[in-house]
C-alpha cells in the first residue's frame, strides 16, 4: 500500500499576480507548500510553509462557512487533490502520495509583498494563460492544475478585494 502524507499548498496573490517558483525535485512551477507536521492543522501549516519558503506572512482569502464561536472553525480549502509523488518530493525519496489542502492567500497588509528569498516570480494572468513561464533561464510549461488554480486565485482576489483570516 502506498504511503499518504497530508500537505498544504498556498497560492499567494498580490496585485493580481501569483507567486510561483521552479521546484527542482518535482520539476514544475509551483506555489509554496509542504507537509503538515504532527499536531498541526492545515491552516497553521499553510501559514508556516509560506513563511518558510517565501518569508511572507499571509492572510487567507475567504472565511469559515459558519461563524459560531465553539468549536473553532477553520476556513475550508479552495480545493483538495491527491498527487502521486513517483520521484519523491525533495524531503522524501520514496514513492508516496500527497493529500493536498489548497488555499488562496494574499500577503499581510502590513508586509512588504515581495518574497524575501530568491527564486520566486510573480506570474500575472496573461503569463499564466500562455501555458508556460520563461524565467531564471528556463522556459517550462505550467501544469494544468497550477494554471487553473492560479487563475481561480486571481479571480477570488479580485472578487473579495478584502482580507479575512
Amino acid at each position: 500500500m502506498i504511503k499518504q502524507h497530508f500537505t498544504v499548498t498556498g497560492f499567494i496573490v498580490s496585485k493580481e499576480r501569483v507567486a510561483l517558483h521552479w521546484h527542482k525535485h518535482v520539476e514544475k512551477w509551483l506555489p509554496p507548500g509542504g507537509h503538515i507536521e504532527t499536531n498541526e492543522d492545515p491552516v497553521t501549516a499553510v501559514h508556516r510553509e509560506i513563511l518558510e519558503e517565501t518569508g511572507l506572512r499571509i492572510r487567507l482569502l475567504g472565511q469559515p462557512a459558519y461563524q459560531y464561536e465553539h468549536p473553532l472553525q477553520l476556513p475550508a480549502p479552495k480545493a483538495m487533490a491527491i498527487y502521486d509523488m513517483v520521484n519523491g518530493d525533495g524531503s522524501l525519496s520514496e514513492v508516496h502520495q500527497h493529500i493536498d489542502f489548497i488555499y488562496f492567500s494574499t500577503p499581510d497588509p502590513d508586509e512588504d509583498a515581495e518574497p524575501k528569498y530568491e527564486g520566486w516570480i510573480w506570474a500575472d494572468e496573461q503569463m499564466i494563460k500562455t501555458g508556460h513561464i520563461n524565467a531564471f533561464g528556463r522556459d517550462e510549461p505550467i501544469a494544468s492544475d497550477v494554471s487553473e488554480l492560479s487563475l481561480s486565485a486571481i479571480a477570488t482576489y479580485r472578487k473579495l478585494k478584502g482580507i479575512n483570516q
